[in-house]
């Protein structure tokens, strides 16, 4: 059974709370509006990273060929696109 966005979405919040745990600042609740990238979460090569563990974790390959970088940088987004690359197997 393939991943569904719940699994995917609480495994990007848990990164995204442990990143900020991680540099000292305390992690609130995370909208899926959350963009990671504004709050310098992650850099260019953090989202490679990221995705590849999103891959790896839920055995998907995630298709960003037609996405729009500027919308995979929120929480909700990502989770979208990776549940729908899981739906596809």
């Amino acid at each position: 059974m393939p991943a569904n966005r719940e699994q995917i979405l609480q495994f990007l919040t848990d990164k995204m709370r442990a990143t900020i745990a991680a540099q000292g600042r305390p992690a609130a609740e995370l909208p899926e509006s959350f963009n990671f990238m504004d709050a310098d979460l992650v850099d260019s090569l953090g989202f490679v990273r990221l995705i590849q563990e999103l891959e790896q974790q839920f055995n998907i390959q995630l298709d960003l060929s037609d996405a729009d970088p500027e919308q995979l940088v929120t929480l909700g987004a990502l989770a979208d696109t990776a549940a729908q690359s899981a739906a596809a197997g």
